[in-house]
């Protein structure tokens, strides 16, 4: 009886040193978060650090990285402010635009007709000696007529131009916080990026 005894208490004893080492590898199974470092090109970019099993991320921004920052959020904010706001120097460049495209029209018209008006001259002078008369008044009425009609067209051709050109301004303006914006969206995807890289190792 006193050995069945015996034999009992090793097996209970024996039972409970694996249950004890089961037990004791679950538990050290647990990976404690540590300190991380992500570098590139030898410069630390982000940190983890961890104190009281917290991890506390963050990240090392380079001077060039907060000068690009700080240009795009600043032009952001006060190009969307004035995205319909035209300077003067802006209504000025258009208004040359106009004046040159006004002069290239007038020149064109005065291209076409003025030759018309003089050969016409010369033809009747000739032929009747003076322009006293019913034949040059029709023709000369039949040029000036298209002429006329030429400078209507050529007006509103200068609005469309006029619209046109601050059409323009705009697209360009849109363009450019646009681009803005990306450059921004960019920074901000890298940072997150690397972020995200020192916190996951600082669990592993």
């Amino acid at each position: 009886m006193a050995k069945i005894t015996t034999a009992a208490g090793s097996l209970a004893a024996a039972g409970s040193s694996v249950l004890g080492s089961l037990l004791g590898g679950a538990l050290g199974a647990e990976k404690k978060p540590y300190d991380s470092v992500i570098s590139v090109n030898g410069n630390d970019v982000a940190s983890s650090k961890v104190k009281n099993h917290k991890v506390s991320t963050s990240y090392n921004m380079s001077k060039d990285e907060k000068n690009l920052l700080d240009y795009t959020n600043q032009h952001l904010l006060s190009g969307l402010k004035n995205i319909n706001v035209f300077s003067d120097n802006v209504r000025q460049n258009i208004q040359k635009q106009l004046d040159a495209y006004k002069l290239s029209g007038i020149k064109t018209i005065n291209d076409t007709y003025t030759p018309m008006f003089n050969e016409l001259k010369s033809d009747v002078v000739s032929r009747f000696g003076n322009l006293d008369n019913s034949t040059f008044i029709d023709n000369l009425n039949s040029i000036e007529k298209n002429r006329a009609e030429a400078i209507s067209s050529l007006t509103q051709e200068i609005l469309a131009k006029q619209n046109e050109l601050y059409e323009q301004e705009m697209t360009n303006r849109y363009n450019y916080l646009n681009s803005l914006a990306s450059t921004n969206e960019q920074l901000y995807s890298n940072i997150l990026k690397f972020l995200d890289i020192a916190n996951t190792s600082a669990r592993r």
